[in-house]
């Protein structure tokens, strides 16, 4: 996934703003959206991976990349609107922008975000990213990615959802980038508590291919992620339905089934565990007995 989601020149020298012009009440709306920490996928640190690691802890480490490269993309723009002062204040209102769209100069964007406290009903923020052709009316903004945000305990954490089109932007001719080859993109993520969640639903252009993960952390650095993974035609197997696990020390375990590819293998079953190098320490398919490798007691985890 391109980490160049925003393809805009947000710079307080372009946009007339003074970046340290912002209030404590500005923070607050700039706090409703996410941080990368907030919406990225993560394995323990000291977690390697070398040619010779487990299958199924490298088929983990490649969607866990991805997905980031997903939260980089998006959080580019991010960082720029905390970097710089509102050009727009209202009472439970904010606007950032509009900017130039630097790979095609006939489109602006901005940032809107506003406040929503309604008696009876928790604290909440919306906002949009959105563009306009220049030659639009100055009214004229569609929305490329719009999100929630409900405050719990403090402004920093609490529960989000992040939701990214691209229908009205290809209708548009706005440049897309390397994001050509998404259509919808879903991010739900809870940081107000341990385990901390993101659920991330994709659809991919133009084949309208859906996928969803599943990431869980805990505060000692343990996790785990649900995914399907593509694995065409490898002794008949199409795709892995996975649910990987790991502790904090980096050790881990994935479980898998086998959701598309032939009859004869589908829905058979796998398993691979490793130690904290990522090296194999015990390996089952169903599927394929010449693969087996040591015993399960080896597993830091059971069998789900």
């Amino acid at each position: 996934m391109s980490k160049h989601l925003w393809p805009i020149a947000i710079c307080a020298a372009l946009c007339g703003c003074d970046a340290g012009n912002y209030s404590n009440e500005d923070i607050d709306f700039q706090l409703a959206v996410p941080q990368r920490q907030d919406i990225a996928v993560r394995l323990p640190a000291q977690a390697l991976e070398s040619n010779d690691s487990a299958e199924y802890y490298r088929n983990t480490r490649k969607t866990v990349r991805d997905l980031d490269g997903a939260a980089d993309a998006f959080v580019s723009l991010i960082d720029h609107v905390r970097a710089t002062a509102p050009s727009e204040r209202h009472p439970d209102r904010r606007v950032w922008g509009p900017f130039p769209v630097i790979e095609n100069p006939l489109f602006l964007a901005r940032v809107v975000i506003n406040r929503i406290n309604q008696p009876g009903t928790p604290l909440r923020f919306s906002y949009s990213f959105e563009f306009r052709a220049r030659a639009d009316a100055a009214d004229h903004w569609q929305v490329l990615i719009s999100g929630e945000f409900i405050p719990a305990g403090d402004a920093r954490h609490g529960t989000g959802l992040v939701h990214f089109s691209s229908a009205a932007a290809r209708a548009a001719g706005y440049p897309l980038g390397g994001l050509v080859g998404i259509d919808d993109l879903t991010i739900d993520y809870k940081t107000d508590g341990f385990p901390m969640t993101i659920r991330i639903g994709l659809t991919t252009f133009p084949e309208l291919k859906m996928a969803t993960y599943e990431h869980t952390e805990q505060q000692d650095g343990s996790g785990s992620i649900h995914f399907v993974y593509p694995t065409p035609g490898v002794l008949g197997v199409d795709a892995l339905d996975t649910t990987s696990r790991w502790l904090g020390s980096g050790a881990g375990r994935a479980d898998v089934r086998v959701s598309a590819g032939n009859p004869l293998v589908l829905n058979k079953s796998g398993t691979d565990c490793w130690g904290i190098d990522g090296r194999a320490t015990y390996v089952h398919r169903d599927w394929n007995m010449a693969a087996e490798l040591g015993a399960e007691s080896t597993c830091v985890f059971p069998a789900p």
